[in-house]
């Protein structure tokens, strides 16, 4: 592991996300999933209904 004093200035590490970023990432997966299965289940209940 390289010490963060021997980076040079202007780089960016990909491991180092920042947190804003992070958590609009979290809310924009969370939102997608839940959605796709809201989908998902509302169309097996209308299969099922026989619709």
């Amino acid at each position: 592991m390289m010490p963060a004093d021997k980076t040079p200035p202007g780089t960016v590490r990909r491991r180092d996300i920042p947190p804003l970023r992070a958590l609009i990432l979290l809310l924009l997966t969370s939102v997608f999933i839940s959605g796709f299965l809201t989908g998902v289940l509302a169309m097996l209940w209308l299969i099922c209904r026989g619709a």
